[in-house]
């Protein structure tokens, strides 16, 4: 099992935000996005290559599974 990092502060005060499936940082991956949980809001990060692999990914606050 992976384990994940959602944020972390960049150097400039920024945030970085890491893919929920594969761990890695989106902001070097092309297609990237970041977007809400349907069922609580949470932010949910995802790399461009998961995204097209359809890689399974588990909000961390509701346990809420999704492609």
């Amino acid at each position: 099992m992976i384990e994940l990092r959602m944020e972390e502060t960049s150097a400039k005060g920024g945030r970085k935000h890491f893919c929920l499936s594969c761990g890695k940082d989106i902001a070097v991956i092309k297609d990237s996005v970041i977007f809400k949980c349907p069922n609580c809001n949470n932010e949910i990060a995802r790399c461009g290559k998961c995204r097209i692999k359809g890689a399974e990914f588990t909000c961390p606050v509701c346990g809420s599974v999704g492609p």
